[in-house]
């Protein structure tokens, strides 16, 4: 057997086996996150970016719609009259509705 070749061994008997049995097996790393957790928390993330992404594209959007608004009236108002041309008639922008803001 082993134990006849190496005298260092624990049996079952000895001080050593008896001092490792009374240890407590904690392991101080978390447990491993299962497949649901792991998509669950890139989804977190993803929504997060999304989310931001919606709210450049509002702004730029927001931005887009008051130039056009300034062009129309800079055509209406000091082009047109200029040139002694007929303005084109009003064609008021639909108001943009603000998104939602979310709870951080």
């Amino acid at each position: 057997s082993i134990s006849s070749f190496c005298t260092n061994i624990p049996t079952h008997d000895s001080a050593a086996y008896q001092n490792s049995a009374n240890i407590p097996h904690s392991d101080p790393r978390p447990t491993k996150r299962t497949r649901v957790e792991k998509d669950v928390s890139k989804t977190r993330k993803d929504m997060a970016k999304l989310f931001e992404a919606i709210n450049i594209n509002n702004t730029l959007m927001n931005y887009m719609v008051q130039e056009h608004q300034l062009f129309r009236t800079w055509l209406i108002e000091e082009f047109c009259p200029a040139m002694r041309v007929t303005p084109p008639p009003t064609n008021p922008a639909p108001p943009v509705p603000e998104y939602p803001k979310f709870d951080e």
